[in-house]
């Protein structure tokens, strides 16, 4: 997993909406699995799955109906859809609520909602941009587990602006200054590199000892 790193405004929605074919490269030249982003991007979305940073659901719908809708959109066969949805709400634990409208969802739940549109169809490449905004401490590390899960057999790539985010989800992290990379390598690299290291002050009280 890449984890892309970098404050508000850095670049990093940018490169994610280039590289999914929401707006189109200026410039150079980008490939996912050999395939060019400009020429080949019906083909690529076939195989990618995408957690937008701003939820694209439909207050009035339920989780379950979000699931067979995007079902049918990412060509899962129909013998398959409802076991396969199923499958995906239970993974983010959303199947108690399947029947439940996205309007009585928290912020949270939508993220996970987001999170099992985005593997109908186990896809082999997951962009994920800000995935868990908006979710208390619990809900973000069960999202944590959740995106670890999934990254066992995919490419994930993830932005976000929490260096703690990057430690627990990153095999890698690559940091993004005013749409450039500045830097990639593994946590503990980069914090041997760029790090200030970490100081430890202990305070310890003598007691009698008899």
């Amino acid at each position: 997993m890449l984890c892309l790193l970098g404050h508000n405004g850095a670049g990093k929605s940018t490169l994610f909406n280039i590289m999914t074919g929401i707006i189109d490269q200026s410039e150079g030249e980008a490939k996912i699995n050999g395939l060019n982003i400009r020429d080949n991007q019906d083909q690529i979305r076939r195989m990618m799955g995408v957690v937008p940073q701003f939820d694209i659901l439909w207050d009035e719908l339920t989780a379950e109906q979000h699931m067979l809708m995007f079902c049918r959109i990412k060509g899962v066969k129909q013998q398959y859809i409802k076991e396969h949805s199923e499958a995906l709400l239970k993974m983010c634990k959303l199947d108690d609520v399947a029947q439940a409208r996205i309007c009585t969802f928290s912020g949270g739940m939508k993220r996970r909602m987001s999170l099992a549109i985005s593997a109908i169809g186990n896809p082999k490449i997951m962009f994920m941009d800000e995935p868990t905004t908006g979710m208390d401490p619990v809900s973000r590390h069960d999202a944590w587990k959740l995106i670890l899960q999934l990254k066992k057999d995919k490419t994930i790539v993830l932005t976000t602006h929490a260096m703690e985010e990057a430690d627990a989800l990153a095999d890698r992290i690559a940091i993004v200054v005013a749409g450039s990379l500045k830097c990639v390598g593994t946590s503990l690299s980069l914090k041997n590199t760029f790090g200030e290291g970490y100081k430890i002050s202990m305070v310890c009280s003598q007691s009698d000892q008899s």
